[in-house]
């Protein structure tokens, strides 16, 4: 095989890894079903967590706050009920958007059906924090172009995040210096262990401010 050859099939093996992984990660997401959309509703002790740190920061309760990964919305309804106005959501499946409502009917909030890719390709808000709750996790590297989109459209970011565990869906990351690389400044680390058994000790928090 001439050696131009061989340059072109390895660009083509590297084109369809990418769109495989890509693909399949975005597919679990879409297609996961859960008959027990409730569980979710019920892990209200990662909402209080959730909540203890974002109590660190100095926001007003008009504050433009973004939930990536937001699931049914449960972190997005404690928010709500400690009177934040400004909440938006994305989540990439359609079901567990539609279970928002029925399961937190009186809740404020937008909650959007975007792949987190596709939101940041199409939207310019800014926020006055974004956080997520193992959701960065899952993005595969060939997404990793969002960080630095997150960094521009935001004052505050809180990670909770697996930073250890590997597999098809898991991909491990320090957060604090894929960050502070892209110019913000770590304020606070926490370890997880121990506050909900999802959040094993391979979980980090973490609060930046740009």
């Amino acid at each position: 095989m001439k050696r131009y050859d061989a340059i072109k099939c390895w660009i083509k093996y590297k084109l369809l890894k990418k769109k495989r992984t890509l693909e399949a990660t975005h597919k679990f997401w879409e297609e996961a079903k859960n008959d027990n959309w409730d569980k979710y509703k019920d892990g209200i002790e990662k909402s209080r967590f959730l909540w203890t740190l974002i109590n660190t920061l100095t926001l007003k309760k008009d504050a433009r706050i973004l939930e990536l990964g937001c699931n049914i919305g449960r972190n997005l309804n404690f928010l709500y009920q400690k009177g934040y106005t400004y909440l938006d959501g994305i989540e990439l499946n359609k079901e567990a958007v539609r279970q928002s409502e029925k399961i937190f009917p009186n809740m404020k909030a937008n909650i959007m059906n975007y792949m987190v890719e596709d939101y940041f390709d199409y939207t310019i808000a800014k926020y006055n924090l974004i956080f997520t709750m193992a959701v960065l996790e899952h993005l595969p590297k060939e997404s990793e172009w969002v960080f630095g989109e997150i960094v521009k459209r935001t004052d505050y970011l809180i990670t909770v995040e697996d930073e250890k565990s590997i597999n098809k869906i898991c991909f491990p990351r320090n957060y604090k210096k894929i960050f502070e690389n892209l110019g913000m400044i770590q304020l606070y680390e926490f370890t997880c262990d121990g506050v909900h058994p999802s959040l094993h000790k391979g979980f980090k928090a973490r609060i930046f401010i740009k």
